[in-house]
């Protein structure tokens, strides 16, 4: 799925990033670059969640709290489909939904490094099970 592999990218090109928030606090302009890519990677979640909710399950997104509903639809198995998701992710993948919406809707000097660390350093661990758990949603379901 390209949108799988356009989290990949971003995942690659943010390392450096990464690294740094692993060995020391970082400072404004990286804290506020990898509060970016951690927008960014919640974000290619959400679409392809959409993708897949509303081609399986017809979904319309016209309410407010969107976001929230389709993440929590993300876990539920339904008559034309199972979980998307195993259950362990559902919390993780909830601190990063309330993570993109601080991050999108404040400014950079708010960003808090002891209330955003766990994120950064469970990332790249977060994705592989996502994309796990993706890529074999979608083998699953494209026979």
């Amino acid at each position: 799925m390209h949108e799988v592999s356009l989290i990949d990218e971003m995942i690659l090109a943010s390392k450096p990033l990464l690294e740094i928030a692993k060995n020391r606090e970082p400072n404004y302009g990286e804290k506020c670059g990898i509060a970016y890519n951690m927008h960014s990677f919640y974000y290619g979640i959400e679409k392809i969640l959409l993708l897949i909710l509303i081609s399986e399950d017809k979904l319309t997104v016209d309410e407010s709290k969107w976001h929230k509903t389709i993440l929590a639809k993300s876990f539920e198995k339904t008559d034309n489909r199972d979980p998307i998701f195993r259950d362990d992710l559902r919390e993780p993948l909830k601190d990063y939904l309330n993570f993109r919406h601080v991050s999108r809707n404040s400014y950079g000097s708010v960003l808090v490094w002891d209330k955003m660390k766990h994120l950064v350093w469970s990332l790249e661990t977060t994705y592989e099970l996502v994309k796990s758990d993706l890529i074999f949603f979608i083998e699953k379901h494209s026979n």
